[in-house]
């Protein structure tokens, strides 16, 4: 059996006939960070609650059986949101590369098409262009001009041409939707790119900007998108717009403050926060990153859209996993003057008793921090 995953141009025939009848079923899981000989501990991160253990050889089974059930409820398409590996310190490389390929064959096993995002340990160790390859990620194809400058300057030996970030946009067959996956690890600590390339320079140029004395959340593991992202964010958009599609948007780091703690947001969070909430085609941005997870819901241009930050399979109890289902239908709905109370039914947190608590307040639900007053 092949180690990459399923690659995404099986979207468009899987699951067709059955999407004619209905909207999209949306399977999201965030941060599994399976390491095979990393041995249980205490999350080193003390402010999101007691008693959070990080199990990382499990998280290869409890991804097994997350996708089971993402298969039992009939799931289009699986979002994954990061971090698939640990890439921990204390392993050697080949051993790295070794659990990728073991994580590459638990998605593999996925019904439905599986869209991965890049976290910041899935390049900490490993090669970017490797890592994007096993993923089946293919980046946002750049401009004819732009491909044929940098086939120039490899052909003349005048430097090294940028690699392409790990940002794309997909059309769910059948229906309204559309996923936009964005990178942000192009401008981060753990970007894995040479200091050479403009996304290396960028990432100076802006931590040199906003300093992490004035900005907590300016950590190296934390990260963001580079000015050519957020303009093709923005095309995307207006594409999504003119054609009448609705639009998810996916991204490792959070990019609303209400739905996740400050310290693990994504570092220009606000200049994607505001290209977002500009477009009211986007009704749903998915994040993973912050382990413990939050939601919130806002109105903005018309619009109604749904903030969340899945917690991590990393820290799901022994017996149990963390997921969520969700059926862009009631979204497809909802607008300022009808936001619509979403079901119960809509949102199934089937096993994690952690996102149960992060998420299930009416359907929908604010965070589950004890410093956050919930936001629904």
């Amino acid at each position: 059996q092949s180690s990459l995953a399923a690659p995404f141009p099986s979207l468009y025939f899987v699951h067709s006939s059955r999407m004619a009848k209905g909207a999209p079923v949306l399977g999201i899981l965030a941060d599994p960070q399976f390491a095979s000989t990393v041995a249980d501990r205490t999350s080193p991160d003390h402010d999101g609650g007691a008693d959070r253990v990080q199990r990382f050889s499990a998280a290869r089974d409890k991804t097994r059986d997350a996708l089971a059930e993402m298969r039992s409820e009939h799931c289009d398409v699986v979002l994954q949101l990061g971090d698939i590996i640990q890439s921990d310190e204390t392993q050697p490389t080949h051993e790295i590369a070794a659990d990728l390929d073991t994580m590459c064959r638990v998605f593999h096993e996925s019904e439905a098409p599986v869209l991965h995002t890049i976290g910041n340990h899935c390049i900490g160790r490993l090669d970017r262009g490797t890592v994007c390859k096993k993923l089946g990620i293919r980046p946002a194809k750049a401009p004819l001009w732009r491909r044929l400058g940098n086939r120039l300057i490899q052909s003349f030996g005048l430097g090294t041409p940028s690699p392409p970030s790990s940002y794309y946009a997909r059309k769910i067959p059948g229906s309204r939707w559309k996923i936009i996956v964005l990178d942000t690890t192009e401008m981060s600590g753990h970007s894995g790119f040479e200091p050479s390339t403009r996304q290396a320079r960028a990432s100076a140029a802006y931590l040199k900007l906003h300093p992490v004395e004035q900005e907590p959340h300016m950590i190296p593991w934390n990260g963001g998108c580079t000015q050519r992202q957020l303009d093709w964010l923005k095309d995307e958009l207006k594409k999504a717009m003119k054609r009448h599609n609705l639009v998810v948007v996916a991204s490792h780091h959070p990019v609303q403050p209400a739905a996740a703690r400050r310290t693990h947001l994504a570092w220009n969070y606000q200049d994607i926060l505001n290209i977002v909430r500009a477009c009211p085609a986007v009704r749903l941005v998915v994040s993973g990153h912050d382990h413990v997870g939050g939601a919130c819901r806002q109105s903005s241009g018309g619009g109604h859209q749904l903030y969340l930050t899945v917690p991590a399979i990393l820290e799901a109890s022994v017996d149990s996993t963390e997921y969520l289902v969700l059926n862009l239908g009631e979204l497809e709905r909802c607008t300022d003057e009808r936001p619509a109370e979403i079901p119960s039914d809509t949102v199934r947190l089937t096993l994690g008793e952690r996102t149960k608590a992060s998420l299930l307040v009416d359907g929908i639900a604010g965070s589950r921090h004890p410093s956050v007053e919930k936001r629904v």
